[in-house]
């Protein structure tokens, strides 16, 4: 089962968003604040972070990059929300330096959120894909070393 941490401090959009997760067979956890995601992100440990780009104490953005800089964060798959036209937010994807995985403009429908677990599935399995095949050539340019001869 995946964990989603859902960080949005407007209830009635966090409420719907975790139901239709929940209905999709995914555990999800809400935050309120940029600072209780920080904290819970510890304990739940999730694999999925859908967070608001303004939250009133911490942007999305910082919770990205804080998440990032932690061994746990970095097979996070963080996706930012934001009440942003599709047009503005383009252009903020194509210009952020955060490290986001994708961006998606509110409303979210059921639509667009199911586009968007099938999204971050597909991100998840490339991911392991990725690091399957990094363990496995490290593995072989260990076996290509010349060893030292022992004395």
């Amino acid at each position: 089962m995946k964990r989603v941490l859902l960080v949005d401090d407007h209830e009635p959009f966090a409420e719907a968003t975790a139901e239709f997760l929940q209905g999709e067979g995914m555990e999800v956890r809400i935050a309120s604040s940029g600072r209780d995601a920080l904290e819970m992100v510890v304990g739940f440990r999730p694999d999925i972070v859908l967070c608001d780009l303004q939250l009133p104490d911490i942007s999305g953005f910082d919770i990205a990059r804080a998440l990032r800089s932690t061994p746990a964060g970095k097979d996070l798959v963080l996706v930012i929300h934001t009440a942003m036209s599709e047009r503005e937010l383009r252009m903020l994807a194509h210009h952020s330096d955060a490290p986001v995985n994708e961006f998606v403009s509110k409303p979210l429908t059921r639509e667009r959120l199911a586009d968007l677990v099938s999204k971050v599935e597909f991100l998840q399995r490339s991911t392991k894909r990725a690091r399957s095949r990094e363990k496995r050539n490290s593995a072989r340019l260990e076996l290509r070393r010349p060893r030292k001869p022992r004395p």
